[in-house]
């Protein structure tokens, strides 16, 4: 029967010499056979440290929720009537898809840029007390002015990264980001109407016949086709492979409007970002 041996790193083979000592004795010779040590190959995975090395320019998209926040200070838009007062300040929900590209500049600078897609909403409510005679006797009433307004810009938006912690918490690198967006409007429309709220059901306007009016819709009036902004934010980079090419990155920003909705209306739009980017590093 066969027998195979399995060989040790070290190997001890005894020899056997024939040739016989002055004493008729055998001799045992021992000969040491070290096996080959492996050797390790300089392409081989490395466990990820949570340190994200500088390389090669990053791709990547993105998408995030968006909170926006209208500052502003106007009685209408233009050409359109409305009895408010005052429009002052609003809020709304939105959202941004795009494309990201990045290039290590040092160890800790990243310069580059995003091509988005931005969708802004803005809801104005504001509400005007009055006082109504009903059945001869005077009853606190209200109308509440409301306008609705949605727009699109398609945004290019340089950045600049720095690097504030390259193995935060040994899993993630934290980075600042620093830019400004310049885009273009490619859609808008509005919803406006006035209506009587206090007391339900039993004032009306008599131009109407009903609790409303003031009802008009459509494209935002003398709408800018142009928009800027200055925006910061934060993104923690987090790797999800072994080799740190593909990352994972949770982001919030902020940006500042700088040019109004509407060319002669005191309208701006700030807003405040947070969703995830997914960035591709290719190795070197």
């Amino acid at each position: 029967m066969r027998m195979r041996y399995v060989l040790p790193a070290t190997l001890v083979l005894l020899c056997i010499t024939m040739t016989p000592s002055l004493h008729g004795q055998i001799v045992l010779d021992t000969i040491r056979i070290d096996a080959p040590r492996p050797t390790t190959s300089a392409s081989a995975s490395v466990p990820i440290t949570g340190i994200i090395p500088a390389r090669d320019p990053r791709y990547g998209v993105y998408g995030t929720a968006d909170a926006d926040f209208h500052r502003s200070d106007f009685q209408m838009l233009p050409g359109v009537p409305n009895c408010c007062a005052d429009f002052n300040g609003g809020s709304g929900g939105g959202f941004s898809l795009g494309f990201l590209f990045e290039y290590p500049v040092s160890d800790r600078w990243w310069l580059g840029g995003r091509l988005s897609y931005e969708h802004v909403a803005a809801e104005f409510i504001e509400r005007e007390p009055t006082t109504f005679i009903v059945n001869g006797k005077a009853t606190d009433a209200a109308f509440e002015h409301r306008l609705d307004g949605r727009y699109g810009v398609v945004t290019l938006a340089p950045t600049a990264g720095f690097v504030v912690a390259d193995n935060l918490f040994d899993v993630m690198a934290l980075v600042a980001h620093a830019g400004f967006g310049l885009g273009i409007t490619s859609t808008s429309s509005y919803n406006q109407s006035e209506t009587i709220v206090e007391p339900g059901g039993i004032g009306v306007y008599t131009t109407t016949g009903t609790e409303f009016r003031n009802e008009y819709s459509g494209e935002i009036p003398e709408a800018t086709s142009f928009a800027a902004d200055l925006r910061i934010g934060l993104s923690f980079d987090v790797p999800i492979n072994r080799s740190s090419t593909l990352l994972l990155s949770p982001e919030i920003w902020y940006s500042f409007g700088m040019t109004p909705v509407a060319s002669s209306v005191d309208w701006y739009v700030h807003a405040l970002r947070g969703g995830l980017a997914l960035r591709f590093s290719p190795l070197p």
